[in-house]
């Protein structure tokens, strides 16, 4: 019998192009159109994210910090257009048969956007239609540990659909909610960030993410709300958003 696991395989090695937890970097290809360079490449109804590893310094004065937009096929920075609601819903399948910690960790990493998301909020639903489903699993491909599919076709329409995808054999709750805060980022249409302490770093998952809560910080809500491909800001001035809703630098 094929299980779910088994089915979700494959599918992740031929559509998946945003495997953004992961030991190697990823393949590169040029783009056109005034999508930016870098971006790893497109596969079927994907869309892409930028991957640039700039200085990890960490409050260099006069440096600027970017963080990345998500594209969909025309080429348009990607977004939600929940027209008509102000929610964009969620739906959990637990296919690991994770902990009670572990679970409840999961929820918090998606609901902790809610801190810095101006446009709308992030609700847990039971329906299949949910707008983000998020997979979670023993495992994913080799030395990746999340993933996310954002289907977005133009501008018009925005973001129609997002999946994500958990490796959780062996991982803890810290870590689970601290991975599903950052795939969740990528399901709202955020790129990586080339701020070392950002929970949209590319590197994030080599920084004992295991150890301390990381929360969204400044440098992600300008680019949820920027039009742009690239956002930028200054180093000293980036700040997190604590878990519990305060500001730390």
């Amino acid at each position: 019998m094929i299980t779910p696991h088994q089915t979700i395989l494959p599918f992740l090695a031929v559509a998946f192009s945003l495997t953004l937890f992961h030991s190697a970097g990823a393949e590169t290809c040029p783009k056109a159109g005034g999508v930016e360079a870098g971006a790893s490449c497109e596969h079927g109804d994907g869309v892409r994210t930028g991957h640039t590893h700039a200085s990890e310094s960490h409050g260099d004065a006069g440096r600027m910090v970017h963080i990345h937009r998500m594209t969909c096929d025309d080429g348009a920075v990607a977004r939600w257009k929940p027209v008509g609601r102000d929610v964009v819903t969620f739906k959990v399948k637990d296919w690991a048969g994770v902990s009670l910690e572990v679970a409840l960790a999961i929820r918090r990493g998606v609901l902790r956007w809610n801190r810095v998301q101006p446009f709308y909020v992030m609700w847990e639903t039971t329906r299949e239609d949910a707008d983000i489903t998020i997979e979670l699993l023993d495992d994913l491909l080799p030395g990746i540990v999340g993933a996310a599919k954002v289907k977005c076709r133009n501008a018009r329409e925005g973001i129609r659909k997002a999946y994500v995808f958990l490796a959780l054999k062996g991982v803890g709750a810290v870590e689970a909610q601290n991975m599903t805060a950052h795939e969740i980022g990528h399901a709202m249409g955020l790129g990586h960030s080339d701020h070392s302490h950002d929970l949209m770093d590319a590197k994030l998952a080599e920084k004992n993410i295991d150890k301390r809560m990381i929360c969204p910080s400044n440098l992600n809500r300008a680019g949820l709300i920027a039009g742009m491909h690239s956002v930028a800001i200054p180093a000293e001035e980036w700040t997190e958003t604590d878990c519990w809703g305060r500001r730390s630098g």
